[in-house]
């Protein structure tokens, strides 16, 4: 196991940017589910900081955080496996620790390692019980344990990846010249940028280090603040995204007007979002509208399209950026019925005239805001288009209705990917854990020797977690037969001198992968017991190949015991057969020849892919 020195441990703990972060959901779960599981009336995910263990996420716990001193978790994190207290008042280690002799009275602890993308050791995913537990976890609580913790760091590393992402948006939005905000409601701080600073008159550092909304909100001119404020606490109650202009007030008495979007992430307890500067959009003559660079300019940065429509003169005007959104020419907008009928997408075109309708209505008109897909005129590409726009009137009639166009379809394919990355995460998570069922269910079905049963059971989990390693690594997309073949060798330690390994580059699907490294994990942990690795003259070969239109892997062993047939055919047996000849769409077959256990797979190509990325193998059921 790598070495980590404490100060770099720290250095990439705090790097990771999670501590005394709000609850999220994904972690939440988690703990839950390891408090299910286990029967235990306390989880949680222990982050260890230099002199405190904080909890990212936690079940049966009233603290935030307890001091390292006397913590279970940082003896827990170094380990290699789940590390377990059965008896505190029992353990020279924890018989005196507070947390044991006074509240909350800690009798059973067991914790599975957390460890970050690099490596470092971070804090574990532990449960804790106020009764000794003598004999511990069982097996598959064991293996429950890790699995989860597993999740935990797949949830870190997805986490730390989409603050990646967050900084380069907001390193572009600066560069852009564009105010950005975040405001975390729970504990109401809203940070943001010098432009954001620059527009509610506050101080660079005031924006920078954080302050009350309110702060903010005195500087918004006192008309619109109600108007604000209702927008807001629509935003937060429906998760609809917020857009809104509004008046600011200068230290020097003039008046600004700025146009504000962003989102509530109820996931997060976020609020982000952006604001510009539209003063002099609002008071440019139309005549001067063209000429307008610096609006125009603008208005690019932002990636808006903007139009303006005089319904009482029946002009209609739409900027390059609009019109190249929807694929239309000028002369083409300038009919709205063509608008309607040649771009809006057909579910949202009744919607769409009825919000517009309304728009130009003194008795409903309001803030326009509208959410609708097209379909390019010149590409026939499906986009997501967000509209914001007001409506002016004069004597009831409206003479002016403008706004900007937005093109939302990345966010929503965003916001689409998001929730099948969740989905599928859930879909792992049960797949895995009806895998690990029934592995140690078939394990230890007719078993007499309970030691041996767990040793099978121990290392046919611990074979899928390894494939899990290799296919987590590349996106759980695929893994190559070398990696799978090199990573059962590594955690056998089979000599390397006496195991020949040969064969193109050939890549697995989940599936495949999966029953591939539970075979070879069999084939190996066998030759090592009775076969050719049970001396010292023995040699295995592992070798694969393209065979026309199938691939071809071949397990030979020579040079060890004679081997005898065994008298029944097991779950090793069956594991080795028919499981993997199903997960390939082929058929494997084990000759037990007297010179050498002879294991063949041949599969057709089009079984490799396997058919969906993220299914589990189904261990089948032993038959005797």
């Amino acid at each position: 196991m790598t070495n980590y020195t404490e100060t770099a441990r720290l250095q990439t703990l705090r790097g990771l940017g999670i501590l005394d972060t709000p609850a999220e959901v994904g972690f939440d779960e988690l703990v839950q589910a390891a408090a299910r599981l286990c029967g235990a009336p306390v989880s949680a995910v222990s982050l260890v900081d230099a002199d405190r263990q904080w909890f990212k996420a936690k079940v049966g716990l009233e603290a935030d955080e307890t001091p390292r001193d006397i913590s279970f978790c940082t003896h827990a994190m170094h380990g290699g496996d789940v590390y377990v207290v059965p008896d505190a008042t029992q353990d020279a280690l924890f018989a005196k620790n507070p947390l044991v002799v006074g509240d909350p009275r800690i009798r059973f602890y067991a914790g599975a390692p957390i460890r970050a993308p690099n490596g470092a050791p971070m804090g574990t995913l532990c449960v804790i019980d106020t009764v000794a537990r003598p004999e511990g976890l069982n097996v598959d609580q064991r293996a429950v344990l890790r699995v989860l913790a597993n999740q935990v760091e797949s949830q870190i590393r997805l986490r730390n990846t989409f603050h990646a992402r967050e900084e380069q948006l907001v390193g572009a939005l600066d560069s852009a010249a564009v105010g950005w905000w975040d405001w975390e409601v729970t504990t109401n701080r809203v940070t943001g940028n010098e432009e954001m600073a620059f527009a509610f008159g506050l101080s660079p550092d005031t924006a920078a280090t954080g302050a009350p909304i309110e702060a903010f909100f005195a500087n918004v001119h006192p008309t619109d603040r109600p108007m604000l404020q209702d927008a807001i606490d629509d935003a937060i109650a429906s998760g609809a995204p917020f857009r809104e202009e509004y008046r600011l007030l200068r230290p020097d008495g003039s008046e600004r007007w700025v146009s504000a979007r962003g989102r509530y992430l109820q996931q997060t307890g976020r609020f982000p979002g952006v604001i510009l500067d539209i003063t002099e959009s609002k008071n440019a003559d139309a005549r001067l509208r063209d000429s307008d660079i610096g609006r125009e300019l603008a208005m690019q940065a932002a990636n808006l399209g903007r139009f303006d429509h005089h319904p009482y003169r029946g002009a209609r005007y739409y900027d390059n950026r609009a019109l190249e959104m929807m694929g239309l020419t000028a002369e083409e907008v300038s009919d709205l019925n063509h608008v309607l009928h040649k771009v809006v997408h057909a579910e949202d075109r009744h919607r769409m005239a009825a919000a517009l309708a309304a728009a130009v209505d003194s008795g409903r008109a309001g803030p326009f805001k509208e959410t609708f897909r097209i379909i390019h005129a010149q590409t026939g590409e499906l986009r997501w288009i967000a509209v914001s726009g007001r409506s002016q009137f004069v004597d009831g009639i409206c003479t002016r209705f403008m706004g900007v166009f937005e093109d939302v379809t990345e966010a929503k394919l965003a916001e689409e990917h998001r929730r099948l990355l969740t989905n599928e995460l859930n879909h792992r998570v049960k797949n895995t854990l009806a895998v690990v069922v029934t592995l140690v269910d078939q394990s230890l079905r007719g078993s007499t020797d309970l030691a041996a049963a767990r040793a099978d059971v121990a290392g046919r989990i611990q074979a899928l977690s390894r494939a899990h390693d290799i296919l987590t690594a590349d996106n759980w997309s695929d893994a190559a037969i070398s990696d799978i073949g090199a990573q059962v060798a590594r955690s056998l330690s089979l000599p390397a001198d006496r195991l020949e390994m040969s064969g193109p580059p050939i890549r697995l699907g989940p599936r495949p992968a999966l029953q591939l490294s539970l075979a070879l994990h069999e084939l190996s942990t066998n030759a090592l017991k009775y076969g050719a690795l049970s001396n010292e003259d023995g040699r295995v070969s592992l070798m694969w190949a393209i065979d026309g239109s199938a691939l071809r892997v071949t397990w030979a062993e020579r040079g060890g015991p004679t081997v005898i047939p065994p008298s029944r055919r097991g779950f090793g047996s069956v594991l080795m057969e028919k499981a993997t000849g199903a997960a390939f769409g082929g058929q494997a077959v084990i000759d037990y020849r007297p010179v050498g256990v002879l294991w063949t797979l041949a599969a057709p190509l089009a079984g490799l892919a396997e058919s969906g990325r993220g299914e589990q193998p189904a261990p089948p059921q032993a038959t005797g």
